[in-house]
């Protein structure tokens, strides 16, 4: 995280002050199967023969053989605060912006292949349940806007009165890399789709004029 600001006086009676901000973290998710109680691990080639993927035996409410990609996320936020105060009589006024830019970058497991057994009687046989799944890398984009205005007043040494007005306008998120979002379309589950958003629709309709 980087933090930088600026205070300045233009004149006698008119403040400016400037702070920008510049953060980012990531994670990484990943595990190996251990040789805890005697197990004898499996090794890739048991599995999958291909450089670079994760695999993991898991023992729960069911055994799951889980091959797939390492993967992880990255956020990177910008935020910019800006504003100018003038005092004139009585009155302190303060107009100010605030920005902000928040950009994701989830990674996928390319390939993912999952065998579960559900019961004692299918890891006995060797015959469960499989499915393989495909996770692309996602890059949602969010910006957030806001503008303001406010009055202190002094109207007598022990009454203060403050008043404002303030704007926010918040867009729907994008996909960075240009692609579309995926959504659930449909209310009833034995009938609903995932499916990339069409081109001329976004996730939902901004409203600019929020006070």
């Amino acid at each position: 995280t980087v933090t930088a600001g600026v205070n300045s006086e233009l004149s006698t009676r008119l403040y400016h002050e400037l702070r920008v901000n510049y953060s980012s973290n990531a994670r990484t998710w990943e595990g190996e199967i251990g040789t805890r109680g005697g197990a004898s691990p499996l090794t890739r080639a048991d599995l999958l023969p291909t450089p670079g993927v994760f695999w993991g035996l898991f023992l729960d409410q069911s055994t799951n053989l889980w091959v797939a990609d390492e993967w992880g996320a990255v956020q990177r936020q910008f935020n910019l605060v800006d504003s100018v105060t003038a005092t004139a009589g009585a009155h302190e006024i303060k107009f100010g912006v605030d920005l902000r830019h928040l950009a994701l970058r989830i990674d996928g497991d390319g390939y993912a292949q999952v065998m579960t057994f559900a019961t004692e009687a299918e890891i006995v046989s060797g015959v469960g349940t499989a499915f393989i799944t495909q996770n692309i890398p996602r890059t949602p984009v969010m910006w957030s806007y806001s503008a303001y205005a406010q009055d202190t007043w002094r109207l007598a040494p022990s009454l203060t009165l403050t008043y404002g007005i303030r704007w926010d306008a918040n867009p729907a998120p994008f996909v960075g890399d240009g692609g579309r979002p995926f959504v659930l379309r449909g209310s009833d589950p034995s009938t609903q789709r995932v499916m990339p958003l069409p081109d001329n629709e976004s996730l939902y309709a901004t409203r600019w004029w929020n006070l």
